[in-house]
């Protein structure tokens, strides 16, 4: 989740909604996705009290934009001019 947020600079609902998003279109048969699928929700409504209850405060953040991991790992950032 550190490399999602940090280099993507994706929020807490897009983690949460990809996080979801790779069990609901697993390869792993219906009854065993809708298994995951809830032993998920729980365990993040379990750490969202958790966090919570500990003053973390999840929510919009203001960052700025970040492309490191993109630019250096696949070389599709343009170079600086040097004019």
């Amino acid at each position: 989740f550190f490399v999602a947020v940090y280099h993507f600079n994706l929020s807490w609902p897009e983690v949460v909604q990809l996080s979801e998003a790779s069990l609901s279109h697993s390869f792993l048969p219906t009854q065993e996705k809708e298994e995951r699928l809830k032993t998920y929700r729980q365990a993040l409504e379990q750490f969202m009290r958790r966090a919570v209850s500990d003053g973390l405060v999840i929510g919009p953040t203001s960052y700025k934009k970040r492309r490191a991991f993109m630019c250096g790992r696949y070389k599709v950032c343009e170079a600086k001019s040097s004019n």
